[in-house]
């Protein structure tokens, strides 16, 4: 292997350059045998285990050292790379030094760092280049341009585009038979079931004439709670204080319009009260309204309540309020 170029792996020595590679248990082997390229743009070392081996390869660096000086301005500080460029004055000097320090790694990087510095000059050169040539392909252009608009040849091209006449073309009509319709599958009907109603007999309806408002049943009557039986009873509904048994014509709960106190406004014995020498508030068909407004003639209102006609006497109260409401 020695006569081949390849050197035996000494993990004593630093300078040594270790070749890894994962064998199939997944585990992590170490080479044998070492051999390095030491190509211009990337340096290689290849590791193996002997003759009719695999030769595994990587990547060749330099191994670091301990502690490496930065700042300190007594010594070499180890950034100052300026050294290693390719056009240096002393890069004869830099390879000798190399050479003696047989350190393999480091002159690897060196060799690295010197391609990749070169090869950051052209690309800034090309980039330079390209410029250039960008700024005088614009001044180009913009020259050009002017002689055309001078020139006016857009007008000059655009008249002469606008004088063809371009033949009447008829456009090409696609006939095609309209497809057949495809069958409609039967669908079963859909039976719908009818919930079962439960009827019961409402209030009757209104007369022609009825003999009395209130003996009317429409919208004063209302349904009883259910029996043991279901049946319901119709019974009045007061829509003023919300209670079954009386209607709103005959509640007692209803606050007086014409005298403010507590009782049927239709029955109220003095309701000329709140009417003016102007204005009478009371309608005619008022129980206590009377021939004309006492409030008017100057009469006194303390008596009115027992001018009532004798036709409102007969009547009972309830009867007398509800039919002075019509």
């Amino acid at each position: 292997m020695r006569d081949l170029g390849w050197v035996e792996y000494d993990t004593m020595q630093r300078d040594s350059i270790q070749v890894a590679y994962q064998v199939e248990d997944n585990t992590i082997d170490t080479c044998r045998w070492v051999r390095y390229e030491l190509n211009r743009n990337n340096p290689r070392a290849l590791g193996t285990q002997g003759m009719v081996r695999p030769v595994y390869k990587q990547e060749l660096h330099t191994n670091p050292r301990p502690a490496p000086n930065f700042s300190e301005p007594c010594q070499f500080c180890n950034d100052a790379l300026q050294v290693f460029h390719y056009s240096h004055g002393s890069c004869a000097l830099v390879d000798r030094a190399l050479t003696q320090l047989g350190d393999i790694g480091l002159e690897a990087e060196v060799t690295r760092y010197r391609f990749l510095m070169e090869e950051r000059d052209d690309l800034a050169l090309c980039r330079h280049r390209l410029d250039r040539e960008d700024i005088t392909n614009n001044d180009a252009l913009i020259r050009t341009g002017r002689f055309l608009a001078h020139a006016q040849g857009p007008s000059h091209v655009g008249t002469t585009l606008f004088s063809f006449i371009l033949p009447d073309r008829t456009p090409a009509r696609v006939h095609t038979d309209s497809p057949e319709p495809l069958p409609i599958p039967l669908r079963t009907p859909v039976t719908t079931c009818i919930p079962q109603l439960t009827a019961g007999q409402g209030p009757s309806d209104r007369t022609t004439t009825p003999p009395l408002p209130h003996e009317d049943g429409q919208f004063i009557l209302s349904l009883s709670l259910p029996d043991d039986t279901g049946a319901r009873d119709k019974v009045p509904f007061c829509r003023n204080c919300q209670v079954r048994g009386h209607d709103k014509a005959t509640c007692s709960n209803n606050e007086c319009y014409f005298c403010a106190e507590t009782h049927s406004m239709f029955s109220c014995p003095i309701p000329h009260r709140c009417c003016t020498d102007d204005h009478c508030w009371v309608p005619l068909s008022h129980t206590n309204h009377g021939l004309v407004c006492p409030a008017q003639t100057d009469i006194d209102m303390t008596k009115v309540g027992q001018a009532n006609c004798d036709y409102c006497e007969d009547l009972l109260d309830h009867e007398t309020s509800v039919a002075a409401s019509f």
